[in-house]
């Protein structure tokens, strides 16, 4: 009789024991199927977009809108590349013949006179305009200020001076530019991909842009340019751009001692 209630509480035991695994078994499958669908909805769902991700080859950042319908075949991009460029890099020799250059000119009959009216066109701007519209013709506000408040005499040599000075800022100015353009691009089979290949301006470029999310939320821009028409205004070399989520997202601004907006 012991032996018998036994061997029945054992069975009672694995049959709970059945019960629960063929569940939580049950409840991994349904959560597999739900992870399954909720990224096949978003892949269905969401369109492309992404924000400053950096360049892999030089200091800047691309940033794309895209618009469309489920499951997006087609899309209307709408790009934003912006790109730093560092100071200038004039050879020595060169900047010695501007130099030498301005210093002619300075000795030349009646540059006082177009030096003054220089002085005075600045005056105005800075009275219309204020401190920072001067600011826009010449960094160095303080040095123009004494330069302009010499006497005509002295004139040609205080603004020689103030113009050797420019020479030197400006090459320590790094530039911020930005460019827009937008493409139409269809969708690589059921991929998370999308690509335009094409002709682009007047010289007939022939142009692919691919976009891909590699992980979710997490994309990569990529650009390749192959020569067009032959004419002395057209690229001759074919030329290539990427920009990527993992790229270096900072950048150095050594030597860089303003910054000015436009190319």
């Amino acid at each position: 009789m012991v032996s018998g209630n036994a061997t029945g509480v054992d069975v009672d035991a694995k049959l709970r024991v059945l019960v629960g695994v063929s569940i939580a078994l049950l409840a991994t499958v349904a959560q597999a199927q739900q992870k399954g669908a909720d990224k096949k909805k978003r892949v269905e769902e969401t369109v492309p977009k992404f924000f400053h991700i950096p360049s892999a080859e030089e200091d800047g950042v691309m940033s794309a809108d895209c618009t469309g319908t489920p499951p997006y075949r087609e899309i209307d991009c709408s790009f934003e590349q912006l790109t730093l460029s560092g100071p200038p890099k004039t050879p020595a020799s060169e900047k010695e013949a501007a130099l030498q250059a301005l210093w002619k000119g300075m000795e030349e009959p009646g540059a006082a006179a177009e030096l003054r009216k220089m002085c005075d066109g600045m005056r105005s701007r800075e009275v219309v305009g204020g401190p920072r519209a001067l600011a826009a013709a010449a960094p160095d506000v303080e040095t123009v200020r004494k330069a302009c408040a010499c006497p005509d005499p002295e004139l040609p040599k205080c603004m020689g001076k103030w113009l050797a000075t420019s020479t030197t800022i400006k090459d320590q100015t790094c530039k911020v530019w930005t460019n827009t353009f937008a493409f139409r691009l269809k969708r690589v089979g059921s991929q998370r991909m999308w690509r335009y290949n094409g002709e682009s301006g007047l010289c007939s470029v022939s142009l692919v842009i691919t976009i891909e999310e590699v992980k979710p939320y997490l994309w990569t821009f990529t650009q390749q340019k192959l020569p067009g028409e032959k004419s002395p205004l057209c690229p001759e070399k074919p030329s290539s751009a990427s920009y990527r989520w993992d790229a270096l997202d900072t950048f150095d601004l050594t030597g860089c001692k303003l910054l000015k907006f436009g190319y």
